[in-house]
């Protein structure tokens, strides 16, 4: 990390790399034994952002409905309980 005249040496790839693993700005900055300004300073000289993570705060739970029926014989084409696939990304179109 630190040259004979305490310079640090920093890598963008590795830097980048430690940021997508997760490090966040103060344990980056113990991690290069600098303050936190002058890692917020190089990650905004290399273009690096830490990203914020946020848990979510819903969980999507499986549906085990025993209730619906499936049966091969529903048509379709003419059964009014029925969408297509087409049908629905025509009604969606971004």
């Amino acid at each position: 990390m630190a040259t004979e005249n305490n310079v640090v040496e920093i890598r963008p790839s590795v830097i980048a790399q430690q940021i997508n693993d997760g490090m966040k700005l103060k344990p980056l900055a113990e991690y290069y034994n600098l303050p936190v300004t002058q890692m917020k300073k190089v990650l905004q000289q290399v273009g690096l952002q830490i990203r914020k993570f946020h848990a979510p705060k819903f969980v999507i739970l499986n549906e085990e409905d025993s209730s619906q029926v499936v049966t091969d014989d529903i048509d379709p084409e003419t059964d009014p309980n029925v969408i297509l696939a087409e049908e629905l990304v025509e009604e969606n179109e971004w």
